[in-house]
């Protein structure tokens, strides 16, 4: 009877380990109708999960998220502003798809027609912005490309600033992601691309946003839609919960709707399963530092990047600050580098950044060297 029983137990054994085995850490794959997709995390780029991401494909008007890095740049540099008129060119206005019907010589401002991109996806006010900046359609678009190299954006050739169907015009979910990341931290973005509705031409004209996820999606932020026969139906759209932005890239979904869902997919799995756990912050002191022959003794330390920690929400990590001080003496000037700000965990250092001063240190004069020379001896 022991020998039976003992014979069953073997059999039983061997049956478990011919089974197919799982981990707990296992995931079903995320099922979305897009041909390519990436979600990121937008502070720290971390990719959580994509498909066929760096696979080039045509974009349609999500091209327009590079238009509008470079004319916030040229907003960043001053060499724009918002309250500048734009005059509507022939070549403007003769742009099909999205628009807001802009009629030759008619003036807009940078404000008006970066609204009516951001929000309506308007071809005619992109090219409009294209030449203003830039000259013409084709020297503009020059800068796009070079742009596009500069972010390393591998997968990335742009032949017109508005994303219309052009033969070699396409991106990547990845390189997009990228694209949207640097829009993103420009903050002016968000006051165009969480809006809903608003008129133009003093109230002739309403703008509609074409991201319904503004609307309907708790938290997000943007950014932009797109559709053409050959891109399919393509949306960037980016969300910020708890302090944790997303960037959800969906390419080549098969109707308008299933974009959205396809995003929506992607932006609750990453909410759902990651945390972002801030460790520094600009604002905060994380040391002081003694200042050889300054006018003041010591000056506070600050981080110069703010700093997180991504992490599975059941994996989070406990991480530890560890700092660095240098040896310094005035002058020092706002900025200065004065140490190094360090967070470790399990041994390893997993982030790190410069320490900086926020307030310049004069030199002591010849007088006051003398008197804490006396004070020493």
């Amino acid at each position: 009877m022991l020998k039976l029983f003992k014979q069953t137990i073997c059999c039983f054994l061997c049956a478990l380990l011919l089974l197919p085995s799982f981990s707990a850490s296992c995931e079903e794959p995320l099922s979305l109708d897009a041909t390519s997709y990436i979600l990121m995390e937008s502070s720290t780029g971390t990719v959580l999960t994509a498909k066929n991401e760096t696979e080039a494909r045509p974009m349609a008007s999500i091209t327009k998220l590079m238009t509008v890095l470079l004319i916030l740049e040229e907003l960043d540099k001053g060499n724009l502003s918002l309250t500048d008129m734009v005059t509507a060119s022939a070549n403007a206005t003769a742009m099909g798809g999205s628009q807001i019907y802009l009629k030759e010589n008619e003036v807009m401002n940078v404000d008006t027609l970066l609204k009516s991109i951001l929000v309506a996806s308007a071809n005619d006010s992109c090219v409009a912005m294209a030449e203003h900046i830039a000259g013409s359609e084709e020297a503009f678009v020059k800068r796009m490309n070079q742009r596009a190299q500069e972010l390393g954006l591998t997968a990335t050739v742009y032949k017109n600033p508005h994303g219309l169907d052009d033969d070699g015009h396409h991106s990547s979910a990845k390189d997009i992601a990228t694209l949207s990341r640097e829009v993103m931290k420009h903050d002016i973005v968000k006051n165009y691309t969480t809006i809903w509705q608003e008129r133009i031409r003093d109230g002739a004209f309403e703008l509609t946003n074409t991201n319904k996820l503004v609307r309907f999606y708790d938290g997000a932020t943007g950014l932009k839609t797109g559709s053409t026969t050959n891109a399919g139906f393509c949306l960037s759209a980016t969300a910020k919960r708890n302090g944790m932005e997303l960037i959800g890239v969906v390419l080549n979904s098969s109707t308008g709707e299933m974009r959205f869902t396809d995003a929506k997919k992607l932006l609750d799995y990453g909410f759902a399963s990651y945390t972002l756990q801030p460790l520094a912050n600009l604002d905060e002191s994380f040391a002081q530092v003694n200042v050889r022959y300054g006018q003041k003794d010591t000056v506070s330390l600050y981080p110069k990047e703010e700093l997180s920690l991504l992490s599975k929400k059941n994996e989070t990590k406990n991480a530890e600050p560890k700092i660095e001080l240098y040896s310094v003496k005035a002058p020092l000037k706002e900025g200065d580098v004065c140490g190094k700000l360090m967070f470790e965990a399990d041994g390893e250092i997993i982030k790190e950044t410069d320490l900086i001063i926020k307030e310049p240190v004069e030199k002591q004069s010849f007088f006051q060297t003398v008197l804490e020379f006396l004070k020493v001896i």
